[in-house]
């Protein structure tokens, strides 16, 4: 896909195609941190332990959950600018807004201020509770609270996690950054969908019908693929930060339908998989 992407797409895609570019990419990154960590989550605690090539320690544990959160913020950011150069595109006059975004170079410069503000963010939250974390205090509390959990508490190396009682700001605030993310999500689809609605219009009096064509066919290509990443990412991520934010029960009426959606999009890549 990499090589289609870059070697033969026209160059009439401009700025488009590198973003297609960056987007595989980090979804190519994302899914290698994921083999690599191989993490398992000892839901509905804010805690859990890896079996990837790469773990060895806590500490690993930590900096696979941390390069994973950075991944997550760049497909976002990836395809945030997408769809800003889509709106980009339908301007008529080349303004500064249009100039910006269709730029190849400025498209790598937002996307690498956005590697920066993502790392050095998180690593802000991350690092003075991953500093603060007495193992031995933290484990021993787990245990308290699960009794059954002491064996692998105790014999993996790897087991890490954020208790309330210990490190709760840290884990609180990401949460509700991934809330915050979630919370914008509807609100900005629905000024695009009505800004591009207003803007296709325009677009229809000045373009030929092929142009206009064009445009329609990338316009539904976005809303699909939004709706696609709303389904298989916004809503799951949701839950799963509500079920760990308030370290839900099992068995309570939300934790069950919350874990179900979550695991939505093992669902469909099944399906996908079987209709190959």
């Amino acid at each position: 896909m990499v090589y289609v992407i870059w070697y033969k797409s026209s160059k009439a895609m401009g700025a488009y195609k590198h973003l297609l570019f960056l987007e595989v990419i980090v979804s190519y990154v994302i899914t290698l941190i994921c083999f690599l960590w191989q993490p398992i989550l000892l839901c509905p605690l804010r805690a859990a332990y890896c079996t990837g090539p790469l773990c060895f320690d806590r500490v690993s544990n930590y900096v696979c959950f941390q390069a994973f959160l950075v991944s997550c913020l760049l497909i976002v950011n990836v395809h945030t600018m997408k769809v800003t150069y889509q709106i980009a595109i339908t301007y008529q006059t080349d303004n500064s807004f249009k100039k910006s975004v269709t730029n190849v170079r400025q498209t790598y410069i937002m996307f690498a201020g956005m590697v920066v503000l993502a790392v050095v963010t998180l690593s802000a939250v991350l690092l003075p509770a991953l500093l603060q974390i007495d193992p031995q205090q933290t484990n021993a509390v787990f245990i308290q609270d699960v009794p059954a959990l002491a064996e692998l508490i105790t014999n993996e190396p790897t087991f890490g996690g954020f208790h309330p009682d210990i490190t709760k700001s840290s884990m609180d605030l990401i949460l509700n950054i991934a809330f915050g993310i979630n919370a914008i999500v509807p609100a900005f689809v629905a000024v695009i969908c009505a800004l591009f609605y207003y803007k296709m219009k325009q677009l229809k009096q000045h373009v030929s019908i092929a142009t206009y064509a064009v445009h329609v066919m990338m316009l539904r290509t976005m809303m699909c693929e939004t709706l696609i990443k709303i389904i298989c990412f916004v809503i799951p991520t949701f839950f799963f930060g509500l079920t760990i934010k308030f370290e839900l029960l099992w068995g309570s009426y939300t934790t069950t339908p919350a874990f179900a959606v979550f695991m939505m999009h093992l669902v469909f890549e099944i399906l996908t998989n079987a209709f190959k």
